[in-house]
């Protein structure tokens, strides 16, 4: 997981010439926020829009504080981090934003990964302000035994400077009971 995100930094500082940011759409984004959940995160993202073979990349890693202890809620101790490379799939199928979609996740407190791979749609929400879409993702396959995944991603923009951005993911476990995780945010 290390190599990832070192690779991940490597690829955004080694191409701080503007032309190449431009080119690839590179971006690196650092967020510090407060947990309802009585912890604060620190996340790291990095995106290249626009890779070669019509290959995007996007990713983070969030370092959180401490749950268990609200008065150390500022202390960084564990991560979490999820990776995707997405093919775009336009050029096959004439369809813009279809594409079949890897992920990676890594979450520390367990020493646990994951992989899946499936389809993705993503469209922009032309009655909203430029900047809005949705993406839906399906994975099917995945490395921890037979579970899967549905997953609804989106920005909603209020203006220039203000969005609601989020994901609902549906957990489908074959030894569990299934389970939703979902993230509003509001951001500025």
């Amino acid at each position: 997981m290390k190599y990832i995100i070192c690779l991940s930094f490597m690829l955004l500082f080694s191409a701080s010439a503007e032309s190449l940011k431009e080119k690839y759409k590179l971006n690196l984004q650092s967020i510090y926020y407060f947990d309802n959940r009585d912890y604060n995160t620190l996340s790291v993202f990095t995106s290249a829009g626009k890779l070669p073979m019509n290959f995007s990349f996007w990713g983070f890693t969030d370092f959180h504080g401490n749950q268990l202890s609200p008065r150390d809620r500022s202390r960084l101790t564990y991560s979490f981090s999820e990776y995707r490379l997405t093919y775009g799939l336009k050029d096959l199928t004439g369809i813009e934003g279809l594409g079949l979609q890897t992920e990676y996740n890594y979450f520390s407190r367990s020493n646990k990964d994951v992989a899946r791979i499936g389809p993705v749609y993503k469209h922009d929400l032309t009655f909203l302000p430029k900047g809005s879409w949705l993406q839906y993702r399906v994975f099917p396959l995945q490395t921890d035994d037979g579970n899967s995944q549905l997953s609804l991603i989106y920005r909603f923009a209020i203006n220039e400077k203000w969005s609601i951005n989020g994901f609902a993911d549906y957990n489908i476990n074959d030894e569990a009971q299934d389970r939703w995780v979902i993230e509003p945010q509001l951001n500025f």
